[in-house]
């Protein structure tokens, strides 16, 4: 952009909300340092410098801007960084390995990339942001497992003053969009939505303690829910929908007092829902559906409870308990020996034997007539 071509001292560039179009970043651009560049909601293309910058603020999103993120934004030249906001773009590849390794990355508070076509696994060296309050992920090709190391990060309290003098800072808009004007000086997230995440739900993400939104929604996560998620005792929105989660939810989720937006539709969740009272007394039925073998308030389907009483083991009806046979034990007894004893199977055989015999008899002599009894 012809502009600022030419400019070596400048610190804010504010160009947001316009029709502004073509390439701001051309070949003479020779600008080092800037507290605050902001391009966002503009129509401007091309590709990021490969010359270093310095800012405290970058936020060049909604914007036709492509080509892979530069290694300078991964290495300790850039200093002063805050916020960094490059969603809806086309930026594609994968994210620099260094991004957040260095000392002077340590201290981004937001890092916003949703909406663009990065790809490949999520880099472990993001667990060394431990200062940041939001990491938006969302929306990209993002693959592979959630790092475990993600227990490092604090998720703490974003000082919004701090970028109070910028009139619709990506701090702003991110939150105005998912609160709505709730007091942003207390919110944290975690977003990695809309992804091709798989395997399952680290249980470090339990130690996130000071977090207010979670949202893996849209992904190809697998396994149960962590009941270490009752530990996230400041969350206030919880969002796991469209994955192929699997078991209980864990009935533990209830001591999570704040929790205001609880969605688990379309998994493959079974068992009974967490009771129907405190903040799960709000939660109606759009929140599980999707998840067939749930039930319990506030779902149709109720759950069939098993009589656990020791002193009442059978629960059958009386006329199942009847038998369609009886057994008497002698007969039994008798005829178990018979079968196992060859000697005894002889002696009843000759037995039986000779007592048709005498029968036959007997008749033949009552009736004066020749036998009719013929033995071989």
């Amino acid at each position: 952009m012809k502009l600022v071509a030419n400019c070596t001292s400048l610190i804010i560039l504010r160009l947001s909300n316009n029709n502004f179009h073509g390439k701001f970043f051309l070949k003479n651009f020779n600008q080092s340092f800037f507290f605050s560049l902001e391009l966002n909601n503009n129509h401007f293309t091309g590709t990021l410098p490969k010359a270093p910058l310095s800012f405290h603020i970058l936020d060049i999103s909604n914007n036709h801007m492509s080509g892979i993120i530069p290694l300078w934004m991964g290495n300790n030249i850039v200093t002063l960084l805050g916020i960094i906001d490059l969603s809806n773009n086309f930026f594609e590849g994968q994210l620099p390995c260094g991004l957040g390794v260095t000392f002077l990355l340590e201290s981004i508070e937001l890092l916003l990339l949703s909406g663009n076509h990065f790809s490949g696994m999520i880099p472990k060296k993001l667990c060394h942001l431990e200062k940041i309050g939001i990491m938006d992920l969302s929306r990209n090709s993002f693959s592979g497992t959630i790092p475990y190391c993600f227990r490092k990060i604090t998720f703490g309290q974003i000082d919004a003053s701090e970028f109070v003098y910028i009139s619709d800072a990506s701090f702003f808009r991110f939150w105005s969009n998912l609160y709505m004007g709730l007091n942003l000086d207390i919110m944290s997230a975690l977003d990695l939505s809309f992804n091709q995440l798989i395997g399952g739900i680290p249980l470090e993400l339990g130690q996130l303690s000071s977090i207010h939104s979670l949202n893996l929604s849209y992904n190809q996560l697998t396994g149960p829910i962590p009941k270490t998620f009752s530990n996230l005792t400041q969350l206030e929105r919880l969002d796991l929908s469209y994955n192929n989660l699997s078991g209980e939810i864990p009935s533990t989720l209830i001591d999570l007092n704040f929790l205001e937006v609880f969605n688990v539709t379309h998994n493959n969740l079974s068992g009974k829902v967490p009771n129907f009272k405190a903040q799960f007394g709000t939660f109606d039925k759009s929140c599980y559906e999707g998840n067939p073998f749930l039930c319990g308030p506030p779902l149709e389907k109720r759950c069939t409870m098993l009589d656990e009483s020791p002193s009442s083991p059978r629960q059958y009806s009386n006329a199942s308990d009847e038998k369609w046979y009886e057994v008497d034990p002698v007969v039994f007894y008798t005829i178990s020996v018979l079968y196992i004893n060859p000697h005894w199977q002889q002696r009843c055989f000759n037995l039986v034997e000779d007592c048709i015999h005498w029968c036959c008899n007997l008749a033949v002599n009552t009736l004066k007539g020749p036998s009719s009894c013929m033995w071989h």
